[in-house]
């Protein structure tokens, strides 16, 4: 038995060092936007931090098959979901000519108008096919 469990720790140590596969980072990337100038009396939008539900706050890259919700374990997001979500819409509401400017959610400036936003699903959706989900809510207030 003594001779046993030399060959049994060095077996279960080959294991636990069986290189992992990299983690893979993902992105939103897109096109550059097409940019035009605003009116002069255009308003300033400020852009409220975008709500989530819990499993959407982290950096897991979720997948949904029928009703159960997974993290996949080397695929990851650069960042949170709305925290992606937000930079997108900064970016893309700032560069379309209709406003004077967008403030992101912590900034120290005061807007015309406030964009609340809520994220219902960012996932990958694998029934009945494989298909990239978004749905967000958002609310446009005075």
């Amino acid at each position: 038995m003594r001779q046993a469990l030399p060959i049994l720790f060095l077996l279960l140590g080959g294991c636990a060092s069986a290189p992992r596969p990299p983690v893979v980072e993902y992105a939103l990337p897109l096109p550059a936007p097409i940019t035009t100038a605003p009116a002069a009396s255009a308003p300033v939008l400020a852009l409220a931090p975008i709500e989530a539900p819990r499993p959407l706050t982290g950096r897991k890259l979720l997948y949904r098959q029928g009703r159960r919700l997974a993290a996949y374990a080397w695929h990851r997001w650069a960042d949170s979901p709305p925290a992606l979500l937000t930079h997108l819409l900064v970016e893309r509401l700032a560069a379309g000519g209709r406003w004077k400017a967008v403030l992101p959610p912590h900034s120290n400036g005061r807007g015309d108008l406030r964009l609340e936003g809520t994220l219902l699903d960012f996932s990958l959706h694998l029934d009945p096919q494989p298909a990239a989900v978004v749905r967000a809510r958002f609310v446009l207030l005075d």
